[in-house]
């Protein structure tokens, strides 16, 4: 009976220890909601995520009006410059986005830039997450 409440209780203790590495680990990537409206022509970016590791970016699109497809890239915050080719996501689609050389793109300040096709005419609205690092 003892050795049950001891085990009970290392099982608990254990569990919590693991939930808040995982937690931990969840909340050191960086990660942004959008919520923009793509202008007809050129594109828009979110908010700034510093790129903390060599992994690749990831968008969680989880609408786009009318559901045509939107185009992301990640850029760097400052000059502009994109580091990933322009990607196609859909409504409702998680995709990982590679960048061209993650080791540059390491400690530097990025945004996610969005833009629809070049005949969509209309301004579109999307929303989701996205993050410069996947893990």
């Amino acid at each position: 009976m003892k050795k049950e409440k001891v085990l009970k209780i290392a099982f608990a203790v254990g569990s919590l220890v693991i939930m808040s590495f995982v937690v931990n680990i969840v909340i050191a990537r960086g990660i942004q909601e959008y919520h923009i409206i793509m202008p007809r022509i050129g594109s828009t970016t979110t908010g700034r995520i510093h790129k903390g590791n060599a992994t690749g970016a990831v968008n969680n699109n989880t609408s786009v009006g009318n559901n045509y497809d939107m185009y992301t890239a990640i850029r760097i915050a400052d000059t502009g410059q994109d580091v990933t080719p322009n990607t196609v996501v859909g409504a409702g689609q998680r995709i990982g986005i590679p960048y061209y050389n993650v080791h540059q793109v390491v400690n530097q300040d990025t945004t996610l830039a969005a833009s629809t096709a070049p005949r969509v005419l209309v301004r579109v609205e999307a929303h989701g997450s996205w993050s410069p690092d996947s893990n």
